[in-house]
């Protein structure tokens, strides 16, 4: 019978066993892809996002929130930093700053500090600077 290996964490160009401990402490969320979720989502750290989501999502003012090249989103936004790269329809606000990324289809409105929109991005939308 073979040994379970260990999940394992590289520092320092070598690599260190990660501890029950270090992951329980880690802020972040991955939501992978083919799930279809509906409903007011509150988030922590920083978050992935694959899914098909529809409703509202919160992320606090420090974390990062990335809707991944096959996210599929229609709701509306709030948190720090946010970046788009999949298939958007509806509203975010954020404290920090907006990425449209170039494989982005963005239907709706932004209220953002900063907003950046890179060349190949599918763009409709009402923008407002705060």
């Amino acid at each position: 019978m073979k040994k379970a290996l260990a999940p394992m964490s590289i520092q320092n160009n070598t690599s260190v066993p990660l501890s029950k401990y270090d992951i329980e402490e880690q802020n972040f969320s991955i939501l992978g892809k083919s799930n279809k979720l509906k409903g007011d989502f509150i988030f922590r750290g920083v978050v992935r996002i694959f899914s098909e989501i529809e409703g509202t999502i919160q992320v606090d003012e420090d974390g990062q929130l990335f809707f991944e090249k096959d996210s599929i989103i229609d709701a509306d936004v709030q948190g720090g930093h946010i970046e788009i790269s999949g298939i958007f329809k509806g509203k975010i606000k954020a404290s920090k700053t907006t990425v449209l990324t170039s494989s982005c289809q963005f239907t709706g409105e932004i209220e953002s500090k900063d907003l950046v929109i890179q060349p190949g991005a599918i763009v409709n939308m009402k923008a407002t600077a705060n």
